[in-house]
C-alpha cells in the first residue's frame, strides 16, 4: 500500500468512527467528509456497515442517499430488511432521494424474496415513485405488497407463483388470504389446487368459502373428492358454495347416504324425508355442531327428523324443548309428536328426571299429543304431585290420550277444586273427551254450584256434557240455554246429544220468542237438524212464516235440503197436519 492510499485508508477510518461519535458536530463532518471521497471508497462504505453500531449505521443511511451510487442502492435495500426502525425510516428517505431511475427496478426485483415487514418498508419508497412506465410483470409483489390482486388477474398466469408464495406469507391473515384466494380462481391455473385444497380445512369460515369458489372457478376435477368432504361444512354459507362447486363439475352422488350430505348441503330437506334414514345423523350433527346456528334451519331441519321418524334422534328434539326462541321450541314439540308412541319411553324417562318446568309442561302436551295409552300411567303418577301447572297440562294430556283409568282422580279434582281454575278447567275438558258417563252427575252439579262457576267455566262444562252424550245433561244444558256465559256451547251440546225433549227449547231460540244472539238461532237450527225426524222437519219448514231474518231462515232452508225435505211447497199440507196433530 502506498503512501496515499495509507492515508486515505486512515482518513477513512477516522470518518467511520466519527459517524458514531455522541458529539452531533462530530457526526455531521464526518458524514461530510466521506461524501468527499466517497468515489474512492465507496466498496470500503458498503462494507463497514455490519460493524457500525445503531447511531453509525444510521448516518451511513444518510450519507449512501447522497451518493447516487448503485452499490449503496443495494446495502439501503438490505437495511430496509434490518430490525432497526430508525436505521429503516433512514433507508427509506435515502431511497427515496436516489431516485425511481436508480432505486425501483432493483427495488421491485428484491420484493420477490421479501417478506411482509420488508412489503411495507419497500412500499414506503415506491409510493413516493411514478411507476406507470415500469410494465406491470416486473410490479407483480408491488400490486400483491398494495392489496391490488385484480392487478395480478390482469397479469395472468406469470402471477400464480408469486400470489401461492404470498398466500404463504399471509397464512395468518384472513383478509388478505381470501383476496389472494379470489384472484387465483379467477386466474383459473390448477397450480393452485394443492394449496387451496389445504385451505378448506381454515378456520375462518369466509378463507373456506372463497376457497370453494376458487376451485370451482378453476374447474379441475381433481377437487372434487375434497368437496364432498366439505358438504358436512360447519358454516351453511360454505356449504352452499361446495353444491354450487359439485354441481358445476358434474358431480352426482354414488349411494343414499352421499346424496343426503348434498341434499342437507342444499337445503332440500324434502328431499332429505324421502332419504330416510342416511339423513339423520347428519341432521343431528348439523343441529349440534354447526357454525350457523340460524334459527329457519333449525326448525326446518327439527321438522325433517320428525317426518322421518328415526326414535335415534329424540335426544337432540328433547334438548331443543329448553330453547328460547319460541318457534324453535315449537318445532321440537311437533316433531317429537310426528315421531309418535316409538319416543314415549325416551320423553317419559326425560319427564321424570327433568326439574325445568317449561320443559316438563311440553313434554306432558307431547305426551296427549302422540296419545300412547301406556304413558298414561306415569302421567296418573304423576298428577298428584306436581304443581299446578304441571297438573293441568297432565289433564288435559289424560283427555287427550283418553283413560278412563283417568276418570275418577280428575273427578276428585273437581270436587277438590284445590289445584286452581286451569286445573278444573282442564280436568272438566278432559272428562269430555274421555267421554265416560261417570262424569255426568259430578258435571251437572259443578255446573249447578252457581257462585264458584264462572261463565268460561260453565262454557266448558257444557261442551263435555255434550261429547259425552248421556241424555241425563239435557234438562241442566236447558236450563243454562239462556245464560249468554253458555247459551251457544248449551245449544251445540243439545245437537249433539240430539234428544227430542230439547226440541222445544231449541224451536224457541230459533224463532227469537227466547232472547239470544245470532248465532244462537243460527245454532238452533243446526242442533234441530241434529235430532232429525218428520216432528222436527215439519217445525222447521212452519218456522219459515214465522221467522223473519233472512240470514236465519236461510239456515233453516239448508237444514231442511239436508233433511232431504222439499221446500217448494208440495209437502206443506203434510207437515201443517203434523203440526195441528
Amino acid at each position: 500500500m502506498g503512501i496515499k492510499d495509507w492515508l486515505l485508508d486512515k482518513k477513512f477510518k477516522q470518518l467511520i468512527k466519527g459517524l458514531e461519535s455522541s458529539s452531533l458536530e462530530v457526526q455531521k463532518k464526518s458524514a461530510l467528509g466521506l461524501l468527499e471521497i466517497k468515489d474512492q471508497i465507496m466498496d470500503e462504505l458498503v462494507e463497514s456497515y455490519d460493524k457500525l453500531r445503531g447511531t453509525g449505521k444510521k448516518n451511513l443511511m444518510v450519507v449512501l442517499g447522497k451518493t447516487y451510487d448503485e452499490r449503496a442502492v443495494k446495502l439501503l435495500i438490505k437495511a430496509l430488511k434490518g430490525s432497526d426502525a430508525l436505521v429503516r425510516d433512514k433507508a427509506v428517505e435515502s431511497l427515496v432521494a436516489l431516485g425511481k431511475e436508480l432505486v425501483a427496478h432493483h427495488l421491485l426485483a428484491a420484493m420477490k424474496e421479501g417478506n411482509r415487514g420488508f412489503y411495507n418498508e419497500a412500499l414506503k419508497v415506491l409510493n413516493n415513485m411514478d411507476l406507470s412506465d415500469i410494465s406491470k410483470g416486473e410490479k407483480i409483489y408491488y400490486f400483491i405488497a398494495k392489496d391490488e390482486y385484480h392487478e395480478c388477474i390482469d397479469i395472468g398466469s406469470p402471477a400464480v407463483e408469486p400470489l401461492l408464495q404470498a398466500l404463504e406469507e399471509y397464512k395468518e391473515d384472513s383478509d388478505r388470504k381470501r383476496s389472494i384466494v379470489i384472484a387465483l380462481g379467477k386466474l383459473g391455473d390448477s397450480r393452485a389446487l394443492p394449496q387451496l385444497i389445504g385451505l378448506l380445512k381454515d378456520q375462518d369460515k369466509y378463507v373456506r368459502e372463497r376457497t370453494v369458489e376458487a376451485l370451482r372457478l378453476i374447474g379441475d376435477r381433481k377437487a372434487v373428492p375434497p368437496l364432498i368432504d366439505m358438504l358436512e361444512d360447519g358454516n351453511a354459507w360454505v356449504r352452499k358454495a361446495v353444491v354450487k362447486a359439485l354441481d358445476e363439475l358434474c358431480w352426482v352422488p354414488e349411494d343414499k347416504y352421499t346424496e343426503a350430505r348434498y341434499q342437507l348441503a342444499k337445503k332440500n330437506y324434502k328431499k332429505c324425508i324421502e332419504i330416510g334414514k342416511p339423513s339423520v345423523n347428519l341432521m343431528i350433527d348439523i343441529l349440534q355442531n354447526a357454525e350457523d346456528q340460524d334459527i329457519e334451519t333449525i326448525e326446518e331441519l327439527i321438522k325433517a327428523l320428525g317426518k322421518i321418524g328415526d326414535v335415534k334422534c329424540t335426544g337432540v328434539l328433547i334438548s331443543y324443548l329448553k330453547d328460547d326462541n319460541n318457534n324453535i321450541r315449537n318445532a321440537a314439540i311437533r316433531a317429537l309428536t310426528d315421531l309418535g308412541p316409538v319416543a314415549s319411553s325416551f320423553i317419559l324417562k326425560e319427564l321424570n328426571e327433568s326439574k325445568d318446568e317449561k320443559t316438563k309442561d311440553a313434554l306432558v302436551g307431547i305426551l296427549g299429543e302422540i296419545g300412547d295409552e301406556q304413558s298414561a300411567v306415569t302421567l296418573l303418577e304423576l298428577l298428584p304431585r306436581e304443581k299446578a301447572s304441571i297438573k293441568a297440562s297432565i289433564a288435559a294430556a289424560l283427555g287427550k290420550i283418553k283413560c278412563r283409568d283417568a276418570v275418577e282422580p280428575l273427578l276428585h279434582i273437581l270436587r277438590d277444586k284445590s289445584g286452581g281454575r286451569q286445573v278444573v278447567e282442564n280436568a272438566i275438558v278432559a272428562l269430555g273427551e274421555i267421554g265416560d258417563d261417570r262424569a255426568v252427575v259430578p258435571l251437572i252439579e259443578l255446573m249447578k254450584e252457581g257462585q264458584y262457576l264462572m261463565g268460561k267455566v260453565k262454557n266448558i262444562i257444557a261442551r263435555a256434557l255434550g261429547k259425552i252424550g248421556d241424555e241425563r245433561a239435557v234438562d241442566t244444558l236447558i236450563d243454562n240455554i239462556q245464560d249468554r256465559n253458555c247459551s251457544l256451547s248449551c245449544i251445540d251440546s243439545l245437537g249433539i246429544i240430539a234428544s227430542p225433549e230439547s226440541a222445544e227449547a231449541l224451536y224457541l231460540i230459533m224463532v227469537g220468542e227466547i232472547d239470544g244472539t245470532m248465532d244462537c238461532r243460527l245454532a238452533a237450527v243446526r242442533s234441530l237438524e241434529k235430532i232429525g225426524g218428520e216432528e222436527i222437519q215439519a217445525i222447521l219448514y212452519a218456522s219459515l212464516e214465522e221467522i223473519k231474518d233472512e240470514k236465519v231462515k236461510k239456515e233453516v232452508v239448508k237444514s231442511l235440503t239436508n233433511l232431504g225435505v222439499d221446500v217448494t211447497g208440495k209437502q206443506s199440507g203434510k207437515f201443517r197436519r203434523k203440526l195441528g196433530g
